[in-house]
């Protein structure tokens, strides 16, 4: 079948084709030299679909407005080339897939504040695994990469080696609305191995300069530092120090892996720590907790929380829009024994 025109028109997207194809149906699914077009974006294939794949595809400057069709409320900005070669069947795909996109960013919302990321990415198509090769940097504070094996299904084996840095303020414009900020740098080192259902993790990940801190409830954490290991079949806090005012609060212990419940097991220590600050509320504690357990069934907690010193503001009054309720002896009540309505608190 020879298809010389083709136009599609759906929530304000206009998809048409460029150029006359030639297209088959007798021995399955398959067609020359295929070139369409939505906007500045263009598509081009050939080969075959069914019974066996052997498709050549190329996309040439994608955008994120094109994604309106299937979500009309993103609103992003960016590019992106994308370069197929593959071979085997559609169930079984086989061969290589490329990507690349520079500039995306969200352009509404709290994202809008996030630099803009480029991405590097290739997978080599196997029976059973893929071999990944992924390079993403977003401004000052993302530098990542993931090279490796990636399995295919639940019993091929995961080979993946993941190294970057990232500084932790870049999620702040996310956070900041809501009255929270972050600051530090994260690094990264780890290879995971093992399956899907059973996997390993070896590496570490160092935080140093933490500070978190939460105006609307007054904590603060600040000179924050951590490293955490892994080492196979756990993840091993080796240490955690932050200080809370004049004090510090310190941290170690593991967590498995797995899938099991994942147990617990982790210390925890503060020593004239005041992690909470406000006009409402204001305490310096010293604790010695032990907590164990599993993530997935029961967690326990043993040890004290010692209150050296705290003060607590009651306010004066209550804002106007805070309800009155009645207790339920009162709403039952009838005649001369009605409880009569509690007078508000005086502002004075």
């Amino acid at each position: 079948m020879r298809l010389t025109a083709l136009r599609a028109d759906y929530r304000q997207q206009t998809l048409q084709l460029l150029a006359p194809t030639m297209m088959s149906f007798g021995d399955g699914v398959a067609f020359e030299q295929l070139r369409l077009g939505m906007a500045d974006t263009t598509l081009q294939a050939s080969g075959r679909l069914t019974p066996t794949l052997e498709l050549h595809a190329s996309l040439r400057d994608f955008t994120p407005a094109q994604l309106r069709v299937v979500w009309p409320d993103l609103l992003a900005e960016g590019r992106a080339d994308a370069d197929v070669d593959l071979t085997g069947s559609l169930a079984r795909p086989q061969g290589l897939v490329r990507l690349q996109a520079r500039g995306l960013r969200a352009s509404n919302g709290a994202a809008r504040g996030l630099p803009s990321t480029d991405i590097d990415a290739s997978a080599q198509l196997q029976e059973q695994t893929a071999q990944v090769e992924l390079r993403m940097h977003a401004g000052d504070g993302l530098q990542l990469q993931i090279s490796g094996q990636v399995p295919l299904n639940r019993d091929a084996v995961i080979a993946l080696k993941v190294s970057g840095s990232f500084n932790l303020n870049v999620i702040n414009p996310i956070i900041e609305a809501s009255g929270q900020s972050v600051l530090g740098q994260a690094k990264i080192d780890a290879e995971l191995a093992g399956t899907p259902a059973a996997p390993q993790a070896r590496g570490t990940l160092v935080l140093a300069g933490g500070d978190l801190q939460d105006y609307p409830r007054g904590a603060h954490l600040s000179n924050a530092s951590a490293t955490l290991e892994a080492d196979g079949e756990q993840l091993q806090l080796k240490q955690f120090t932050a200080h809370a005012g004049s004090g510090t609060i310190n941290a170690s212990g593991t967590v498995g892996l797995g899938e099991g419940d994942l147990p617990v097991a982790l210390q925890l220590t503060a020593h004239g720590a005041q992690p909470f600050a406000s006009d409402l509320l204001t305490a310096t504690i010293d604790m010695d907790l032990k907590i164990s357990g599993a993530l997935r069934s029961q967690l326990n907690a043993a040890g004290s929380v010692q209150i050296d010193h705290a003060v607590i503001n009651i306010p004066n009054a209550l804002p106007p829009d805070v309800a009155v309720l009645t207790p339920p002896s009162c709403a039952r009540a009838r005649g001369p024994r009605r409880c009569r309505k509690p007078a508000r608190p005086s502002s004075r």
